[in-house]
């Protein structure tokens, strides 16, 4: 099974070299509601939508587990006592 992940690995690798390849032109980076603007290639701007949306979602996971082992503990002791 490691092999098999390995091999996807590299063929995730791959294709995000060769999308940066063919993606190197700036694009230009506005935030809403803000003056805040800035130009970058279109892989680099991907590749950190990936990385905050990677960080997000297991931020955000990690709390609802959290959540969901405390409320079930309380369910299962009491309120304390």
């Amino acid at each position: 099974m490691r092999y098999v992940y390995l091999i996807l690995l590299i063929v995730l690798v791959a294709a995000f070299i060769a999308f940066a390849v063919v993606n190197r032109e700036a694009v230009q980076v506005n935030f809403p509601m803000t003056q805040v603007q800035f130009s970058a290639p279109l892989f680099l701007v991907m590749l950190a939508v990936y990385v905050l949306g990677m960080f997000t979602g297991g931020s955000f996971f990690g709390f609802l587990r959290q959540s969901i082992s405390k409320a079930s503990e309380v369910r299962h002791h009491g309120h304390g006592h």
